[in-house]
This record gives C-alpha cells, structure tokens and sequence, in this order.
C-alpha cells in the first residue's frame, strides 16, 4: 500500500449525469392519436357552430324582412303571405329572401340539430320536422303563394291556405319532439310557443272572410305575427340550447370517460 499524502483524496467514480430517454414509441403514437382527435373535435364543433347558428341567422332575417314596411304594404294590417302573392312588388325580392336564402338557413340548422350530441331520437325527430318545415316553406312559398287583394283567383292560389295548414304540422311537431330535447325550462317554452302560436293563428283566421272578400283587415298583420314571432324565437334558442360548450357531454357526444 503507498501512503496518501496530506490533503490528497482518493480517486471517485464519477456517476452517470441523467439523461432525458426519447418516449417509447407506444406512448409517442398514443400523443399524435389524441391531438388528433383533438383537433377533430374542435373541427366538428366549429362545423355545428355555423350549423346552428344558421338557425339563429334564419330568425333575424325573417322577422327583418316581414317587419319592415314596403310600399303599399303594411306589416300591421296584411299578412306576410301578401308579400310573395303574384303581381306584388315585393315578390321578386321575397323569392329570394324567403323563399330561398331562409329556407336554406333552416335546412342548415336541421343538420346542425341532427348532428349534436344527447338524445339521439329526439334530436333527429326534431331535425326531419325542421327540414320538413322548410321544405313545405319554399313549395308554399315559390307554388302555391296566395292571390293578391282583389285579383281574380287562380288554381294555386286556392290552394294557398291548405298548403299553408299542411306546412303547420311541422312547426307543431317540432316543438312537440323539440320541447323533450332539455329540462323542465326548454320544455315550458314550447309549450308557450304552442299556446301562443295557436292564439295567434286563431285571432288571424277570424280575418280570413275580410280578406277574402277584399274588405280592410285592420290588425291581420298584427295577429298573424304573434302567430309566427314565437317559433321564430323558439327555433334561435333550440339553436343557441345546442351550442357547443353548453351541454354536460363532450362536443362529439360520446361519453366522457375517465383519466387513468
């Protein structure tokens, strides 16, 4: 053995600094699977958001367009229907409008309430009877439109108020199978909804005589708006009540489950 000199040490190993080992490859790939999905979920959200807001849009634009006053036309005393009756200066315009660019809002919001999550039956009944809505809408609306005051009747326009009482069944389905989509809340608005469209459709149908022998309808325009104002409040909170973010569940309506 040799001695140590004063102040001199042994000699230590040194040990090995840390190192960050790469992730094992199943750990890497399950990382990339669920930024994946992720990003899916944010991209089917962002889809059901312009969906539903859609439905929101077609509200405004109708209640807008059947609001204002046009010439020779008033929302007070005539009906909306007068706005797309042949020969009236506001039908071109209201083709447009009402016809297409509304219907079409409301078919998108029918997707967007088939695509969102919770009960599944319900919400596909509601989405046919809104899509089934508008379809009867831009048939009544672009076909079978009513005649002006006055004007001699026609075929189509005879059928005018049949077509219009088929295009009510679903509305009221809709808020039927609709007011089963939330709790107790949802459920009493469609039930108001129901109450006040049927009030409004039973004081403007007292005026349907007047108007049919071209006598003056004081607040038939009036009365047909609260018939209508309702379910066009009704469909922008279906719309909103669906909104991404707001429900218990995930946006892709599966059910959450639990981190390990």
């Amino acid at each position: 053995m040799h001695p140590t000199t004063l102040g001199e040490r042994p000699m230590e190993a040194s040990s090995p600094q840390p190192t960050s080992a790469p992730l094992p490859n199943g750990r890497s790939a399950q990382h990339k699977a669920t930024v994946r999905l992720l990003g899916v979920t944010e991209s089917r959200a962002t889809v059901r958001r312009l969906l539903l807001g859609c439905g929101v849009l077609s509200s405004v634009l109708y209640v807008l367009v059947v609001s204002l006053p046009y010439e020779g036309y008033s929302p007070v005393s005539q009906n909306v229907s007068e706005l797309l009756a042949v020969g009236a200066p506001t039908r071109p315009l209201m083709i447009v409008l009402l016809v297409a660019v509304y219907n079409l809002l409301v078919l998108a919001l029918a997707a967007g309430v088939w695509v969102s999550p919770g009960r599944k039956r319900t919400l596909r009944l509601t989405a046919l009877m809104l899509g089934l809505f508008a379809i009867l809408g831009a048939i009544g609306g672009g076909i079978f439109n009513m005649d002006m005051r006055g004007a001699e009747s026609t075929p189509r326009g005879a059928l005018h108020p049949a077509m219009t009482a088929v295009m009510s069944i679903p509305i009221v389905l809709s808020l039927i199978f609709g007011a089963f989509l939330h709790g107790r809340r949802f459920g009493l608005l469609s039930l108001a909804t129901i109450v006040a469209a049927a009030v409004g459709g039973i004081l403007t149908a007292q005026d349907v005589p007047l108007l049919e022998a071209n006598l003056p309808t004081p607040w038939m325009g009036l009365k047909e708006r609260i018939n209508i104002y309702p379910y066009m409040l009704w469909v922008a909170a279906l719309a909103l009540s669906l909104w991404p973010g707001r429900g218990a569940g995930p946006a892709t309506g599966g059910n959450p489950t639990a981190s390990p």
